[in-house]
């Protein structure tokens, strides 16, 4: 990710309003951490958005969801922060 100071993380991110609002943050500077259910429309999302590091691309369902800790380390690791939210 880049190092920019402006991260949001959106959900249903692979597809939908999730996906627009993906594109509409990323136009305005922001990093953006993408969550879906689907790795596949994640991957298609992140091929369409052409946004390389500045998307970040995290698997996760409400049935499972990855714990708000769990997503925020890979966020620093990608960023080199730690944020907590």
């Amino acid at each position: 990710m880049s190092k920019s100071e402006n991260t949001i993380v959106i959900t249903g991110a692979g597809g939908g309003i999730g996906l627009g609002l993906a594109e509409a943050f990323l136009r305005e500077g922001y990093n953006v951490v993408g969550t879906g259910r689907s790795a596949q429309r994640l991957q298609a999302a992140a091929d369409r958005l052409k946004a390389g590091e500045r998307f970040l691309a995290s698997r996760a369902t409400s049935a499972r969801p990855e714990p708000p800790a769990t997503c925020s380390r890979r966020r620093s690791r990608a960023t080199g922060r730690s944020t907590c939210w």
